[in-house]
């Protein structure tokens, strides 16, 4: 399946591919709805590609642990004050937290 990855991050190759299946299939596992997990796998792919550090399945848990906690409330305020849709709203929330180190202020 196409996640659209980031050319940045390598964009939907066939390593990239096999990366997010597993991970969706972990994340889901945990009890996570399948749009959540992908959110949590592209993040945590592409911090890894950031890093230049090998790929494997290590879920960062704060990563989580954040997205989890402010994850609805973001995702209402955003699509409530932009009027924008729950993927457009989630890209944005990513975003957001990518750009404060995963910290929500």
């Amino acid at each position: 399946m196409p996640y659209n990855i980031d050319s940045k991050s390598g964009g939907d190759s066939k390593e990239n591919d096999a990366f997010m299946e597993k991970c969706v299939a972990g994340v889901m596992k945990s009890g996570k709805d399948k749009s959540s997990a992908i959110a949590i796998c592209k993040t945590t792919l592409k911090k890894k590609k950031e890093s230049n550090s090998e790929l494997d399945l290590v879920i960062d848990e704060e990563v989580v642990s954040t997205f989890n906690k402010y994850k609805e409330k973001y995702l209402r305020a955003t699509k409530s004050a932009l009027n924008v849709d729950e993927r457009t709203a989630m890209g944005m929330f990513l975003v957001h937290l990518a750009r404060n180190n995963y910290n929500i202020p």
